[in-house]
């Protein structure tokens, strides 16, 4: 897998997340077609992992990035892609 720009990167994981609440990291590398390190260097910076309870293993987007206007504006995004 080739790696695409981090911008590219950070659009498509905003998108995903914008469908749906928590990913699997084989769902994103799926999804993005990445090398899994990579992706998992970017999602430091964006989203949570969790390590126990109902969600263990799977990604949520940090708080600060779930703001409605973050969402329409990232539905948006994802309309003209």
């Amino acid at each position: 897998m080739a790696r695409i720009p981090r911008d590219k990167l950070l659009d498509e994981l905003f998108a995903a997340f914008a469908q749906k609440e928590h990913w699997s990291i084989k769902a994103l590398r799926e999804r993005t077609q990445q090398p899994e390190i990579y992706l998992k260097e970017t999602l430091v910076d964006i989203a949570t992992l969790h390590r126990s309870g109902e969600h263990t293993g799977t990604w949520e987007l940090m708080s600060n990035y779930k703001r409605e206007g973050v969402r329409i504006l990232l539905y948006y995004l994802e309309l003209i892609y």
